[in-house]
């Protein structure tokens, strides 16, 4: 699995947001529900909803806490993870 750098800084600023506006519990609840999301999707890759295919990729998105969606793309050895959302935010990515 590759997180890039979009995906991890967004990543921390989400859990950040949530540290500092609703607390440590529902920090702690969002990276627990990423982490696990994320093993799903290693596990199995098309298990997410198809996005758009660009540059031969088929970008797909997991929505993992109630308000966040992972996109990510993948080939036969790799699960690219390319952002992380909060779905009250844009969906373009």
């Amino acid at each position: 699995m590759i997180i890039n750098r979009k995906a991890a800084l967004s990543y921390y600023r989400i859990a950040l947001w949530y540290h500092v506006n609703k607390g440590y519990s529902f920090a702690e609840t969002f990276e627990q529900n990423i982490k696990e999301t994320v093993d799903t999707i290693v596990k199995t890759p098309t298990i997410g909803r198809f996005e758009k295919k660009l540059n031969n990729r088929e970008y797909r998105s997991f929505l993992s806490h109630p308000l966040s969606r992972i996109y990510y793309w993948f080939n036969t050895s790799e699960v690219h993870i390319v952002e992380i959302l909060s779905t009250k935010s844009s969906t373009e990515f």
